[in-house]
């Protein structure tokens, strides 16, 4: 795929809901925005854990601005911007995005959810958003990957719940929704990407494996379906375009000090 999507990827997008696209960034690419996250202290120092019903956690560092570090540059790319918006539909924003780190053996699942499901109730009117999960490290079955519900966006929103200290959708729903649908697991070599609706039910399951599996995602939403209350993630934050060759040039690198983390995850019963 180039920067833009061909009408039948479009296509597939909308019948499943999810869109894998291979070497969206280069090894190359992918490799220096890991070894900057592996070196970032402000990244790490933000970190906070969710833990899955057995105990075992995944840490997430969580922020708002598209800034001028090497993860913002990343999501500001043509290749990403250009493909979010042609699945949209139309001009897009920032919502979030997240540092998603599964530890070899000790990262923790995540059930069945949709992004909207916390997004509805931070006071986002519409289902206008889509993702993009980059996988930075060789993500698998054993480590975790992320596994999509094919055509589960064309359910609507789930109502979603705390189960443990994740929120999640309806597990009874969920479990009448498994017998339906199939559940594709995206294994994905460093650099490839799946976007994906922001109803789409997504999981992934615990690192059972000694690989470690990094992950940076990001959550696009269209510029006018900003959440009408505030809250986390409101407001615009505007995405700024910049060319496909930034990462390599060697002028963005880690979080500054002036970089503003979530401190700590919400509770969207709570906002």
């Amino acid at each position: 795929m180039n920067d833009h999507p061909a009408d039948n990827e479009i296509s597939n997008f909308n019948e499943d809901g999810f869109l894998v696209v291979r070497a969206l960034f280069s090894r190359k690419e992918a490799g220096r925005i890991l070894d900057t996250a592996l070196k970032d202290e402000l990244l790490e120092n933000a970190a906070y854990s969710r833990t899955d019903k057995s105990g075992k956690a995944t840490m997430m560092s969580v922020w708002d601005e598209l800034s001028d570090d090497i993860y913002s540059i990343t999501m500001r790319s043509r290749r990403v911007t250009n493909i979010v918006k042609a699945l949209i539909g139309n001009e897009i924003c920032h919502y979030n995005s997240k540092l998603n780190a599964k530890a070899a053996n000790v990262g923790g699942s995540w059930e069945w959810h949709q992004d909207y499901g916390y997004a509805y109730d931070y006071g986002v009117l519409e289902p206008s958003m889509a993702t993009c999960f980059l996988s930075l490290d060789p993500s698998t079955r054993a480590n975790g990957c992320i596994e999509m519900m094919q055509g589960s966006h064309k359910l609507g929103r789930i109502d979603h719940s705390f189960v443990g200290k994740q929120y999640c959708a309806d597990p009874d729903r969920v479990k009448i929704v498994e017998q339906r649908l199939t559940v594709v697991p995206c294994e994905l070599e460093p650099g490839d990407a799946v976007f994906f609706h922001c109803n789409t039910l997504h999981r992934s399951g615990p690192n059972l494996s000694d690989k470690r599996r990094w992950a940076l995602i990001t959550v696009f939403n269209s510029i006018d379906n900003l959440p009408f209350k505030n809250g986390p993630h409101s407001g615009l934050h505007p995405v700024n375009t910049v060319g496909d060759d930034s990462i390599l040039s060697g002028k963005f690198g880690g979080s500054s000090s002036t970089k503003d983390f979530q401190k700590r995850a919400y509770n969207p019963a709570k906002i």
